[in-house]
């Protein structure tokens, strides 16, 4: 009996681009973004101001405030709700287009602030030595989401994943990329032999 296959994303056609980086012959394995629960907690802020400006509203319309009823106050609340969604925009922007990628060739690490920075880090698979994950209090463990951690060699950088969903999946996926890279590799080597 065979052991079971992690899930992964299902492969794309050969012409569709998952990211913008991909290569066209490179196939995307598993593609994810921190947790939805990152979102929110990202966006505390804006969530309670936007909830205080309409219970501020809705206060000032059952108890007749005065001030309701002036053109200033509109014009406040409008800017007020305006700066909050556009506060919320960027959070969600951000949360949005940062990516981390597994493809049959590399791993990719991509994030963008908005609106002009983005950050990309990638390492080949053959250079992964190892990996792991941490899932780290009530949460995590409620929500199902942790850190991800791959070391690998060379001058490269550690990557250190934070909030990705379902973390011993996708440590799974990683490394059974890894080893059907390094089966690859060592078919080409043999092959070259003959």
């Amino acid at each position: 009996m065979q052991p079971q296959q992690p899930t992964a994303l299902p492969r794309p056609s050969r012409n569709r681009l998952l990211f913008r980086e991909q290569f066209p012959d490179e196939r995307v394995i598993l593609m994810l973004r921190k947790d939805f629960v990152f979102l929110l907690a990202g966006m505390w802020v804006e969530i309670l101001l936007a909830l205080g400006l309409i219970v501020l509203v809705i206060a000032g319309l059952v108890l007749d405030w005065e001030f309701v009823r002036k053109g200033w106050f509109w014009i406040a609340w409008l800017l007020g709700a305006l700066s909050v969604a556009f506060w919320g925009f960027v959070d969600w922007f951000n949360w949005r287009y940062d990516l981390y990628i597994i493809t049959d060739r590399r791993i990719v690490d991509s994030t963008r602030r908005f609106p002009f920075r983005k950050k990309l880090a990638e390492a080949q698979l053959d250079r992964v030595q190892d990996t792991s994950y941490i899932k780290d209090g009530l949460l995590a463990n409620v929500f199902n989401y942790g850190t991800i951690i791959i070391q690998t060699a060379g001058e490269a950088a550690n990557f250190q994943w934070d909030g990705m969903p379902d973390p011993m999946r996708a440590q799974a996926v990683l490394r059974q990329a890894v080893e059907e890279d390094l089966r690859r590799d060592a078919a080409q080597r043999t092959a070259g032999l003959r």
